[in-house]
C-alpha cells in the first residue's frame, strides 16, 4: 500500500479512480472531500494530490467548490479537469492546476445552452483544446437540459459542440470521452436511446452526432455511466450499470460490452 487516506482535512473518498504519472513515476489524482471548509462544511471541496514512489502524499490544490473529476496532464506538467458544481453559477468549471500548485479557472459554465454540471475528466488535442461532457445544459429536456459535448480552448472560450435532445439521441452523458485519428469524439449517455437506456455515440469535429448504439435495457444492458475504450481493431468496450438479467431488484446487474466495428451505423 502506497497511501492510506486519513479521512476529515486530510482528504478522503477519491471519486475517481483513475491516477496519472508523470515520468518520475508520481501518481496524480483527486478527492471528493479534503482541507478546505466549505461545500461540506466538516470535510471541504475536494483536493488535486500528487503521491510520490515512496508514498508522500501532496495536496496541490484544494478546491473552493465541489468535486473534482480525474485529472489529465499537458507536456509542461500542468494538470486540468472539471468541478461538478463550482464557480459563479455553481454549474461547474474547466480547470487547470499548475506544477506548484496554482489553479486557474478556465471556463466557468452558466448553465442554460452553454452547458452545466460537467461529471467526467477531459481530453485534450495537441493544441491544447479540451474536450468534455456536462450532465445538464444544452437543450430543455423535461426540467433541465440533457447535457452537451463541448470543447473549451487554452484562452478558455468554450463552444458547444453537440447538445443532446433527450430523444433517440441520449441524454445525460456522465463518462469522459475518447476519440479516433479523425478526431471523432466517442461517449456515452445514460439515459435518452429508443428505450431510454442510454447510448454508445459519436460526435464529430463539426458536432454532427450519430448513435452508434441504444440500448434496449434487457440482456443487451441499460445506463452505461462508464466511459469506453478501444482495442486495435477499432472496436468499442465498455459496461452498463443496469440489464443483462433480471436480478437486482429486476433492473438487471449489469453488463461488459463490446461494439464491433463492423457493426456501427
Amino acid at each position: 500500500m502506497l497511501y492510506s487516506f486519513k479521512g476529515g482535512k486530510q482528504a478522503k473518498h477519491p471519486r475517481f479512480p483513475d491516477l496519472i504519472s508523470d515520468t518520475q513515476g508520481n501518481l496524480y489524482g483527486t478527492a471528493e472531500f479534503g482541507t478546505r471548509t466549505g461545500c461540506d462544511t466538516t470535510y471541504g471541496c475536494g483536493t488535486v494530490f500528487r503521491l510520490t514512489p515512496q508514498g508522500k502524499r501532496t495536496v496541490l490544490n484544494a478546491f473552493l467548490g465541489g468535486e473534482p473529476s480525474a485529472v489529465i496532464m499537458d507536456a509542461r506538467g500542468s494538470l486540468y479537469g472539471t468541478t461538478f458544481y463550482d464557480g459563479p453559477s455553481g454549474y461547474g468549471t474547466v480547470f487547470e492546476v499548475s506544477p506548484q500548485g496554482k489553479k486557474t479557472v478556465l471556463y466557468s459554465f452558466s448553465g442554460g445552452r452553454h452547458g452545466a454540471f460537467p461529471q467526467a475528466g477531459l481530453v485534450a488535442d495537441a493544441q491544447g483544446n479540451l474536450y468534455g461532457t456536462t450532465s445538464e445544459g444544452g437543450r430543455r429536456c423535461v426540467t433541465a437540459g440533457c447535457g452537451t459535448v463541448f470543447e473549451v480552448t487554452p484562452q478558455g472560450a468554450e463552444t458547444v459542440l453537440y447538445a443532446f435532445k433527450g430523444r433517440s439521441d441520449g441524454a445525460v452523458p456522465y463518462a469522459r470521452l475518447i476519440w479516433d485519428v479523425q478526431r471523432n469524439l466517442y461517449g456515452t449517455t445514460s439515459g435518452g436511446g429508443g428505450n431510454s437506456s442510454g447510448t454508445v455515440f459519436e460526435v464529430t469535429p463539426q458536432g454532427t452526432e450519430t448513435v452508434l448504439y441504444a440500448f434496449q435495457g434487457k440482456s443487451d444492458g441499460a445506463v452505461p455511466y462508464a466511459g469506453l475504450i478501444w482495442d486495435a481493431q477499432g472496436n468499442l468496450y465498455g459496461t452498463t450499470s443496469e440489464g443483462g438479467n433480471s436480478g437486482c431488484n429486476g433492473y438487471g446487474c449489469g453488463t461488459v460490452f463490446e461494439l464491433i466495428k463492423s457493426t456501427k451505423k
